[in-house]
């Protein structure tokens, strides 16, 4: 009887309800449509449309598939064709006043409780699709529940999307060589910098799996010190793609101790800035009625890459970045397991967990603000 109305519930009528859901409101996305009887393609031609919403001048589409339990299926056919089903979209979608202005369109094949041979995702490289799952749903709604309106940022970061040209961060700040290295130290307003940053989170090989690095209560917390007047004396320290940031000395001035003063633009990406240490202090923004500015130090794509991503290392004593190395190695322990076999041996491998274990003890391993209150009540008692 169970397995009966099992067959008997329409599962996917169900899933795509609740991507149209997500779409209005997770990631606030405008003109939200979808169902049996909403097509988009050209005159003549029909073209069911599951579910679909619009950002700015993007339209995302989504193809749903859904079982009502875990079942592992076979759906080359449906893969194959949509080749054929965005072709019609990109010939039609225009004929839809709401999506007339849009310039760029995105496919998802999405499917819930289907689990799909590897060698069908294969034949994705070879449509207009991406393919998802329902963990994409999960993770985007729990981030929304953390950091509100800024979540569409990182969705639009996965998805390839670009700021518009326009849409860019202008700060002063200070230019320094450290030996052979650049950073930058700026005052940025966190509200601003929200939207170019990107959330922590790993994928393996083998399978996507996302490390909820951010903690909604922990970020609560601190929201609520700052609507309190709480500020953050305190850097936090961050990574800048070489190809989204852009710093123009200001003539007349003279540099010195290896510094120059001039404006740092950030642009290109909503993922430009990866957070090293401080993610929550400056998460904690998205909900906060604060307009204060967070002070940052961006320790440059050459060092932060050698790090991040098992680039070359060297023993070098700079205290500002020893914390957010600790957390990097402690943080990607299960990726740096999981390549065990591969890099026992290797120089890179080894260098890293030499470099680890000689300033682990060595790290004061209290949460930033717990520092920066600490360093508060030095000041307030001239101790």
């Amino acid at each position: 009887m169970e397995e009966i109305e099992l067959e008997k519930k329409d599962y996917g009528k169900d899933f795509e309800n609740e991507v149209k859901i997500f779409l209005e409101e997770k990631l606030k996305f405008s003109d939200v449509k979808g169902g049996q009887d909403f097509h988009i393609a050209p005159n003549g031609e029909k073209n069911q449309i599951d579910a679909c919403g619009r950002y700015k001048d993007i339209l995302f589409v989504f193809e749903c598939k859904a079982a009502g339990r875990k079942v592992k299926k076979n759906l080359r056919q449906d893969i194959l064709a949509t080749k054929e089903r965005a072709r019609m979209v990109l010939e039609g979608y225009k004929t839809i006043p709401e999506y007339s202005q849009c310039k760029f369109v995105k496919f998802i094949f999405i499917t819930k409780k289907i689990e799909i041979p590897e060698s069908e995702k294969e034949l994705f490289k070879e449509t207009h699709f991406w393919y998802a799952d329902e963990n994409l749903l999960e993770y985007y709604s729990e981030l929304y529940e953390k950091i509100g309106e800024y979540a569409v940022f990182n969705f639009l970061a996965d998805y390839g999307i670009r700021p518009p040209e326009n849409e860019q961060l202008n700060v002063a700040a200070l230019k320094t060589k450290i030996g052979k290295y650049v950073t930058y130290s700026f005052y940025a307003n966190p509200k601003e910098l929200l939207k170019f940053s990107y959330v922590a989170r790993r994928r393996s090989q083998k399978e996507d799996f996302y490390q909820r690095m951010l903690d909604k209560n922990r970020i609560r917390k601190i929201q609520q010190f700052l609507d309190n007047g709480g500020i953050f004396p305190t850097n936090v320290i961050i990574s800048l793609k070489e190809g989204d940031k852009n710093f123009v000395k200001i003539s007349g001035l003279e540099s010195k101790n290896h510094s120059e003063v001039g404006t740092l633009t950030i642009k290109n990406s909503y993922s430009a800035c990866w957070i090293i240490d401080g993610q929550h202090r400056l998460y904690s923004f998205s909900r906060a009625h604060s307009e204060n500015l967070i002070p940052l130090l961006d320790t440059l794509e050459e060092f932060s890459r050698r790090i991040i991503n098992s680039g070359t290392i060297d023993h070098l004593s700079l205290n500002c970045v020893k914390p957010g190395f600790i957390f990097l190695v402690e943080s990607n322990a299960v990726l740096l397991l999981q390549h065990r076999f591969i890099t026992t041996g290797n120089a890179i491998y080894t260098g890293i967990l030499e470099v680890y274990k000689a300033w682990e003890p060595k790290v004061d391993k209290t949460s930033p603000d717990e520092r920066a209150r600490r360093f508060i009540n030095k000041i307030s008692t001239n101790s």
